[in-house]
């Protein structure tokens, strides 16, 4: 369990305190995309350029010990994998990174990662196709434009980032990503 300082203002249901009025850090089993932006809608976010990560932030409210990641393949026009990989809210921590199995077909495609404690917070997903993989995965889409491109030298919430082909980058600085409207859409589970 872990301890939270609070500074005056604060609130904190009682229901997420213990009997020492810390704060109780409930698990969970299942997480499903939340992104840090206004959602509009769903949409489809083309996955073709080997040398693109397709980026999202998303805020995980408790923590999760993952075992399984899940990407929904809405097209498919050429065979091919994805690679998947999670980064701390700064960039500078890669949580983990897993490759689907060959895309041959539209559907859920589920991965199996080693398993990893995902704490409380902000974070990252990247997805980069290899070689020519052409599809279109589910993602959340935002038309508020303002929200998504971010005040210069700001994090950016959705967008792409150039990778090495067919690489997820170990890190990234998250001011290098190039702003669009769509993020991947996926689940977690333990």
């Amino acid at each position: 369990m872990s301890l939270v300082t609070f500074t005056a203002g604060q609130t904190l249901p009682a229901a997420d305190l213990n009997a020492n009025f810390a704060e109780v850090n409930k698990a969970m089993t299942a997480y499903f995309m939340t992104p840090v932006y206004p959602l509009s809608n769903i949409s489809n976010l083309t996955t073709n350029v080997n040398t693109t990560g397709y980026v999202g932030m998303f805020y995980i409210p408790c923590p999760i010990t993952v075992n399984t990641i899940h990407i929904y393949v809405s097209t498919y026009t050429a065979t091919g994998t994805v690679k998947l990989g999670v980064y701390s809210e700064d960039g500078q921590t890669q949580y983990f990174n897993v490759t689907t199995s060959t895309i041959t077909a539209v559907g859920l495609k589920s991965v199996t990662v080693t398993t990893t404690l995902l704490p409380r917070g902000t974070y990252y997903i990247v997805a980069v196709p290899t070689g020519t993989t052409d599809i279109q995965i589910r993602a959340a889409f935002s038309d508020a434009d303002a929200v998504m491109t971010n005040p210069t030298g700001k994090k950016v919430t959705s967008g792409t980032l150039t990778v090495t082909a067919e690489t997820l980058p170990t890190t990234f600085t998250p001011t290098t990503i190039t702003a669009t409207q769509n993020a991947p859409f996926f689940r977690l589970d333990n």
